[in-house]
């Protein structure tokens, strides 16, 4: 099969002049794509959330989500939000159960679109959205003063005690 078929009926291992390209199916759904991330953006503007495009849009459309404002929403809410819109645009079947873990500490899921496109959001979390974690070192911190200020008190009552010429 020549490269034009291999494309067209979306086999892997499409070339371009003798080379290898990709060992994935070519499903190129770039004007798909192009008209719905206007609307994904405005969705995670809204959320707290810039979008950056990453790939090449000829299988699947890789978005990257990155936190971006103090009281941006979580990453579930946004693939939520995001699906919830695009549903009602485009027929939207969904995201997959449960995010993905990518190193580090992206969170992923795929949408799957109506006729085999899908978007694959990648979402990477700002710390501050971790509110349990900077609580906890917020906590931490409080702990380890008090128990400087509790090794102290023994050296602090003794010099009380002098003061008062006791002892």
């Amino acid at each position: 099969m020549d490269p034009v078929e291999q494309r067209r009926s979306g086999v892997a291992g499409v070339t371009v002049q003798g080379l290898l390209m990709s060992d994935k199916p070519v499903r190129a759904f770039p004007s798909l794509y192009a008209t719905i991330y206007p609307v994904m953006m405005e969705v995670a503007k809204s959320l707290g959330y810039a979008l950056a495009l990453h790939g090449t849009l000829n299988r699947d459309m890789d978005v990257i989500a990155v936190a971006w404002t103090d009281d941006a929403v979580s990453a579930e809410e946004l693939a939520a939000a995001l699906s919830e819109r695009l549903g009602a645009f485009i027929g939207l079947e969904g995201p997959n159960e449960t995010p993905h873990r990518k190193p580090r500490g992206r969170v992923a899921w795929s949408l799957p679109l109506t006729g085999g496109a899908y978007i694959d959001l990648s979402v990477i979390v700002g710390d501050h959205l971790n509110r349990s974690d900077s609580r906890r070192e917020m906590l931490d911190a409080q702990i380890y003063h008090a128990n400087e200020m509790i090794e102290a008190l023994p050296e602090l009552y003794r010099e009380r005690l002098r003061l008062y010429g006791v002892g």
